[in-house]
């Protein structure tokens, strides 16, 4: 039996060119592929009204929210784009509104069986008013802080994230941390546990089976050791302390370099930061996304992969380096303790603790650690993250009644 899904997310690629993070995408993606039987409509915000394009996984369209100038908040993420402007936040209710609205006309004229939100804030709020009106059922994905943002506000966010969880059929989150938080909120604690899976949003096995890997610009063969970052350049990702905290260590050690792979719109701020810092002789980045080949070959001809986010419900790049059996070196703000465990698939620091990256980095030099045993472990790690295995636990929780 067929069934018409209907997608919300604040953030989607506009085409295969776009550098916007395309885990959702890819979620549909695997879905579609193994339950032929779903069809996905996605709606998402437009990006300074620009052209989307839809593909054969999936139809989507794009509501228009303001001038487009300012129509950023879905390429660069709301959080992300607050950050950089405060002035952003008068654009949010024209957001939601819009959202809101466009979400309404399009359940009106079209045959929806379900909505599914990513992230509680706005998404979710969206799904549940929808319900309200036309009887749709909904279910929604936390993906970090999505649902503690309710929490600022006095008494009216408490109540609105109770009323969500209750309507809801079913919902997932990213990490233990991401669900935790969830319930800290709400009081519907005993029906938040009965509807949640944690579940991540897996790798996108399928696309780097398929393809053949392809040396990127950033990256240069040569016998140094590689510790490499892949995300976006916002805040959150901690890529400003990571260079300060590296600093010292590259000046040490001229076997060692660090690649970062992303893009956004603190590029141009990282790079004057690696000027200022004197270390762009040995600090590449990339100025655009790379693609899935030259992802592909990054993580095949890296030494570590870094995560220093400061803030993040499970970073998808942790779940790819596992699966292809890389050294991940992450912080302990990025949830990754919950798969790994230190020095036996990988390791874990505290960014905010000075000099335990860079003694961690000299444990490594001097041979303390098995790294052979470590990449072997977290192969296996990684293995938990295969597409067809996260589609089929997805599916069986939030699109069966």
């Amino acid at each position: 039996m067929e069934k018409n899904i209907l997608i919300l997310s604040s953030t989607f690629p506009l085409d295969k060119h776009d550098p916007v993070p395309k885990f959702v995408e890819s979620q549909i993606i695997n879905l579609k592929k193994n339950y032929k039987n779903l069809n996905f409509f996605v709606i998402a915000p437009s990006i300074k009204n620009l052209p989307a394009s839809s593909s054969k996984y999936y139809q989507q369209f794009r509501y228009r929210y303001f001038f487009s100038k300012f129509e950023v908040l879905g390429k660069n993420g709301i959080l992300p784009s607050l950050r950089s402007n405060l002035l952003f936040l008068f654009i949010i209710p024209f957001f939601i509104l819009f959202q809101l609205v466009f979400t309404l006309k399009f359940v009106k004229n079209n045959k929806v069986d379900l909505i599914y939100a990513h992230w509680v804030t706005p998404q979710a709020i969206v799904a549940n008013i929808v319900k309200i009106i036309y009887k749709v059922p909904f279910v929604f994905t936390s993906h970090s802080k999505d649902a503690e943002i309710l929490s600022y506000i006095p008494y009216f966010g408490k109540k609105l994230l109770n009323n969500i969880v209750k309507n809801s059929h079913k919902f997932t989150t990213v990490s233990n941390f991401t669900f935790l938080k969830l319930l800290q909120i709400t009081d519907m604690n005993k029906m938040a546990i009965n509807k949640n899976l944690t579940i991540p949003i897996g790798v996108n096995t399928n696309d780097y089976d398929a393809v053949l890997p392809s040396m990127p610009n950033v990256f240069e063969l040569n016998n140094k050791i590689k510790l490499v970052f892949i995300g976006r350049f916002v805040k959150e990702k901690g890529v400003e302390k990571f260079l300060f905290e590296i600093k010292n260590f590259l000046e040490c050690n001229n076997n060692f370099e660090v690649i970062l792979c992303g893009s956004g719109k603190l590029f141009a701020s990282y790079k004057n930061l690696i000027n200022f810092l004197n270390i762009n002789k040995k600090v590449r980045i990339s100025e655009s996304f790379l693609n899935t080949e030259e992802l592909k070959f990054i993580y095949k001809n890296s030494n570590f992969i870094v995560i220093p986010s400061l803030s993040e419900g499970l970073p998808v790049v942790l779940q790819e380096a596992l699966y292809f059996g890389n050294i991940t070196i992450s912080s302990i703000f990025s949830n990754a303790s919950e798969y790994i465990n230190q020095g036996v698939n990988g390791f874990l620091y505290n960014p905010f603790n000075e000099g335990e990256l860079t003694k961690l980095l000299d444990e490594i030099l001097n041979n303390k650690f098995d790294l052979l045993k470590i990449k072997q472990n977290a192969y296996k790690t990684g293995q938990k993250f295969n597409s067809k295995k996260i589609a089929i636990k997805t599916y069986e929780h939030l699109f069966i009644d």
